[in-house]
């Protein structure tokens, strides 16, 4: 019985630091701005205008923008995730931004959510 009990306290002991170990291993920053980016175009898809939608997922982390446009219906889970492992592992700037673009704004052009004001050319 005694030895089931080192046993089990060993095997308690590895998973532990290999927790430990996997926690504090250093994120590559570039690989996680290329997460991040790839994330963010992979959610931007439409078919309609009300289709889009404007996110506020990063609080205005650079160089990110301070919004991201989106579908309306893109999970974002990965993407939130992407963006607090990066504001603790990364260097990053916190952009001041005005206010989002309205919804009246948003446009689906070439399958693509963009804000398109009226009586000017699109913006991304």
């Amino acid at each position: 019985m005694k030895r089931v009990i080192k046993i089990f306290l060993i095997v308690v002991a590895v998973i532990i630091i290999v927790i430990l170990l996997r926690l504090n291993t250093p994120i590559d920053c570039h690989v996680l701005e290329t997460k991040i980016t790839r994330a963010i175009n992979d959610s931007n898809f439409c078919e309609k205008d009300l289709h889009c939608d404007v996110k506020l997922v990063n609080e205005s982390v650079c160089p990110f923008g301070c919004y991201q446009l989106v579908n309306r219906d893109a999970k974002l889970k990965d993407l939130k995730e992407y963006f607090r492992a990066y504001k603790v592992q990364c260097e990053y700037c916190k952009y001041e931004c005005v206010k989002p673009p309205d919804k009246q704004d948003l446009k689906c052009i070439n399958n693509k959510c963009v804000v398109q004001f009226s009586g000017s050319k699109d913006y991304e």
